[in-house]
């Protein structure tokens, strides 16, 4: 069983913010490592369209279009979720990151990032975004 002092802490905490009841029942549980659930796709998408796609997907697309990133991970404690674009953190706890309007500077590596006291996992999607060309 894993049991440390800041469990101890957030247990006692949560005890002493209650008002008096009857009968408490609590369990302890070992954490789970973080895992991102995901379908990884490669998609090329030359139309206008909106795009809603899993974390771990290579994707080109024009600029212009819609693009909804997801990233759905579990673990125990409820991991907490971070996002990179291209290693510079940009967003911290949404599942989700949704960029309208791509432009060509959208592209890079956007990585997602869970992480409890147990561990880590990471998803990385490659964002490609090309420019509309005429005649």
């Amino acid at each position: 069983m894993f049991f440390n002092s800041r469990y101890f802490y957030v247990l006692y905490s949560w005890l002493c913010s209650q008002s008096f009841r009857k009968y408490i029942y609590f369990s302890f549980s070992d954490p789970v490592p973080p895992k991102i659930h995901s379908v990884p796709q490669s998609l090329y998408v030359v139309t206008n369209q909106s795009l809603s796609v899993e974390a771990g997907s290579n994707v080109t697309t024009m600029k212009g279009n819609q693009l909804s990133l997801s990233c759905n991970a579990s673990g125990f404690p409820p991991p907490k979720l971070k996002w990179f674009k291209d290693g510079e953190l940009f967003k911290v706890g949404a599942r989700t990151h949704n960029i309208s309007n791509l432009r060509v500077t959208d592209g890079g590596l956007y990585t997602c990032i869970a992480e409890n006291l147990a561990g880590e996992a990471r998803s990385v999607t490659n964002l490609t975004v090309i420019g509309m060309y005429c005649c």
